[in-house]
């Protein structure tokens, strides 16, 4: 193999990496034929990339795509063992012995006992690189859906904004950092924005080549809504860490493995999160266990004894292991400690020493006033100044010099009667996505709204209130796949609706689909293109659409959609889908310099007759790929 070979083949291991999480977050069912077909590779090239990588003998073992991140295991030393198992077959016996001898000599972790340290009054100033978000100034019923429960866009208007602002800084630039200073008052939602912003980048990093689900990707330093019962970080992932409040309902009695120990000691507890969703993961991983403990209540998750050895003292290497279950008893609990929860009950002991800043933390823990009690003689405090509270000067400096700019635009923010808002989104599955998709205020708020990839089926209902349907194809097999369009359009604005023309070509699993439909004397053309797809083939049914709105006198068109061409010069059909639109008098309205995939990518494309008209770019927290967006006059 000459060296150009292995340059191309070791990019087409780069490229199969890249395209095999995509096909595995929409197809995991796919067969191993359909998954070359979707490579568009042979089976012999496959393994030629597989091979450019390896500098030593290695095993491959044989399974399916939705098998991947599952690691080597043994059946019947899996049920025995009933934990993590990662077996590997010794090719090198020089490997396995350092392996061997590096694992056994390494040094037990020393546990850190530190008391908690006294509220630190000195004043002190937030480094110049923090922003502040001010919840303050938002509505008083601020509020943000988890996005888990898959409703993101049912948030009140100015608590949508931080979370898509955020993300494009995050998924571009993963290696820098950033300082944003979260301000606001009690109840405002600022643990609810936190939880969310950790949640979506869970979910973005955990789809990312190369990251295993099981890793942690997102670590809160300080974590809120503790309580301090849970006595060690058993699941962070799932949401089972130092401090997580529970309710003790059952403990399971036996016998520790130990020679000659036969007395029967609690080796198992049940406890009750206050979020159902707390826990999941490890009540399905534990299911065997839950069911031999005879446990009927679903959402009771049981907690194992864990050991941990820590060092005597500084001067030893005598090491103490401690083998218990890591829960704490916590009827009560000091104002340091419940700060950052929130309880719909509470009753505050107060004592003459409370400062204004205890008082403050203690109070706002509550849900409402009905649910606060005070123990103890109230006495209103000082008032807050900037002579006696360094807080607040530092509050007062922050607004007037680090104000948090929003850098993406909102549809809603801008429209008005005397414009249309036409938005196209590759939404990768609006049959996953659709709850979010249909209390999207960001995508409600536009008059024309075009969504592909839906994997759509024939019998599924997708209404939206308020839009009427215009266009739609469905998958036409009954496996769902990457195939789909739909396009919505407000009711009030369907009798200034006429669809021009439609074309779809199909070949396989390659497809192009062109609709174009002339709304107020302007042509909105939607363009998607699967990766594979010829140019040529897409090339064609934009000449036929553009020419169709020139034969119906509409000259100023908007051409927009996913085209699978990277905007840039290495890509071989940039050089054509420039000149193309050139000839047609189209300019590239959107920024070239951004992107709109999670990939660093620019391929959902925006062109029009008319250089004037406003493009932008958006976020989703759902699809790898970001809406784009423009704006109409509309006379």
């Amino acid at each position: 193999m000459n060296e150009q070979d292995k340059v191309s083949v070791k990019k087409l291991h780069s490229e199969i990496k890249e395209v095999t999480e995509v096909i595995a977050r929409t197809d995991e069912d796919c067969t191993f034929d359909e998954y070359l077909a979707y490579l568009n590779i042979d089976e012999q090239s496959y393994m030629m990339a597989l091979r450019s990588k390896l500098k030593r003998p290695t095993v491959f073992l044989k399974r399916n795509l939705n098998e991947r991140r599952i690691n080597a295991y043994n059946r019947e030393m899996l049920q025995l063992w009933e934990a993590h198992m990662d077996m590997q077959l010794v090719v090198s016996p020089y490997g396995c012995v350092k392996y061997i001898v590096s694992y056994v000599s390494k040094s037990q972790k020393d546990i850190d006992l530190m008391e908690e340290d006294e509220e630190n009054d000195e004043e002190s100033t937030v480094a110049p690189q923090f922003k502040i978000l001010d919840l303050n100034e938002t509505p008083s019923d601020f509020q943000l859906e988890m996005p888990h429960t898959e409703k993101i866009a049912s948030q009140t208007e100015a608590s949508r904004f931080p979370l898509p602002n955020l993300l494009p800084e995050i998924k571009t630039n993963p290696s820098e950092p950033f300082y944003h200073f979260i301000s606001g008052g009690a109840g405002v939602g600022k643990s609810l924005l936190i939880n969310s912003i950790k949640q979506v980048l869970e979910r973005f990093w955990i789809h990312q080549p190369n990251n295993k689900p099981d890793d942690i990707h997102i670590l809160p330093i300080a974590p809120t809504e503790t309580k301090y019962i849970v006595s060690h970080n058993i699941a962070v992932p799932d949401g089972i860490s130092n401090g997580s409040p529970c309710i003790l309902k059952k403990v399971i009695y036996g016998q520790l493995c130990e020679k000659g120990n036969r007395e029967q000691i609690p080796i198992r507890a049940y406890v009750q999160f206050e979020k159902e969703t707390t826990g999941e993961k490890t009540r399905q991983k534990l299911k065997n266990i839950i069911q031999a403990d005879g446990i009927v209540d679903k959402t009771w998750t049981p907690i194992q004894r864990i050991c941990r050895s820590f060092s005597l003292n500084e001067n030893t290497h005598i090491q103490v292991t401690r083998n218990q279950l890591p829960l704490l008893p916590s009827n009560a609990q000091t104002i340091h400690c419940s700060q950052s929860c929130t309880y719909k009950n509470i009753l505050v002991f107060i004592t003459k020493n409370l400062s204004r800043k205890l008082l403050y933390t203690a109070f706002s823990r509550v849900e409402s006033l009905q649910g606060l009690h005070i123990s103890g003689i109230y006495k209103k405090p000082v008032r807050a100044t900037i002579e006696n509270d360094p807080s607040l000067k530092e509050m007062i400096r922050m607004r007037s010099e680090a104000q948090l700019q929003f850098s993406l635009t909102f549809p809603e923010e801008v429209k008005n009667d005397e414009n249309i808002i036409a938005l196209f989104h590759n939404v990768r599955s609006l049959n996953l996505h659709f709850p979010n998709v249909c209390s999207d205020r960001t995508l409600l708020a536009c008059d024309i709204i075009m969504l592909a990839e839906t994997w759509s089926q024939p019998a599924d209902r997708y209404e939206i209130d308020n839009f009427t349907i215009v266009y739609r194809t469905d998958c036409t097999s009954t496996k769902r796949k990457a195939f789909g369009t739909l396009i919505y359009v407000k009711s009030a604005l369907l009798p200034h609706i006429n669809i021009l023309f439609q074309n779809e070509s199909i070949s396989g699993t390659n497809h192009s689909t062109v609709v174009a439909l002339t709304v107020c004397s302007k042509t909105v053309i939607m363009v998607y293109k699967s990766p594979k797809c010829q140019w040529l083939v897409l090339q064609q049914q934009l000449q036929q659409a553009i020419n169709t709105s020139l034969q119906n006198n509409v000259h100023e068109i908007a051409i927009m959609g996913d085209f699978n061409i990277k905007y840039q010069v290495s890509d071989p059909n940039f050089k054509n889908l420039n000149e193309f639109m050139i000839q047609n008098n189209c300019l590239m309205i959107l920024d070239p310099t951004k992107v709109s995939t999670d990939h660093n990518s620019l391929i959902d494309l925006c062109f029009s007759t008319n250089p004037q008209t406003n493009s932008f770019i958006f976020e989703s927290a759902t699809s790898d790929h970001k809406p784009i967006w423009i704006e109409l006059s509309n006379p």
